[in-house]
């Protein structure tokens, strides 16, 4: 048996009492309908969150090799991308017309339109190899030009 203080006057009563003996207040419990009414709220909350198809799983999907040469492939050529656009005049004039790899991802070729420091806009290539880029036209034509590589322009719309 605990004492507790009395809502209504403040004085100290048992826990144990119905009512206050000093103003006669009757304490307030918490009925058995109103638990069950809480419960029910609580487990079909539960259930309009829980997913209705018992198709899907909660296992980790299993990658193949092609989707995550795809994935390397994909997060080499981004990073690629973003430092030559970082590094032109005007970073957001960029517009991507073509972008070209690699199976691994080592190579990148990217053909831009970007305005220059005159103002107009002006076609340029530059490559991405081995993580060093160049503008050069000597290795845009070593390792661009009339080789067999992988259209990835699809990355444009992330960078």
């Amino acid at each position: 048996m605990a004492i507790i203080e009395c809502k209504e006057c403040g004085k100290e009563i048992s826990s144990k009492a119905d009512k206050c003996p000093y103003c006669g207040i009757k304490k307030h419990k918490t009925s058995k309908f109103t638990w069950f009414v809480l419960f029910v709220f609580v487990y079909g909350f539960y259930v309009y969150l829980t997913p209705v198809n018992s198709d899907t799983s909660y296992k980790a999907k299993v990658e193949t090799p092609q989707e995550k040469e795809e994935k390397d492939r994909y997060s080499s050529v981004m990073l690629a991308g973003k430092t030559v656009k970082k590094n032109l005049k005007e970073p957001n004039s960029v517009e991507w017309l073509s972008i070209h790899s690699n199976k691994e991802g080592t190579l990148a070729c990217f053909r831009y339109k970007a305005k220059n420091s005159y103002g107009g806009f002006s076609v340029e290539e530059s490559v991405s190899y081995l993580g060093l880029i160049s503008s050069s036209q000597q290795q845009w034509d070593k390792l661009c030009a009339n080789k067999k590589l992988y259209n990835v322009t699809y990355v444009r719309n992330s960078l």
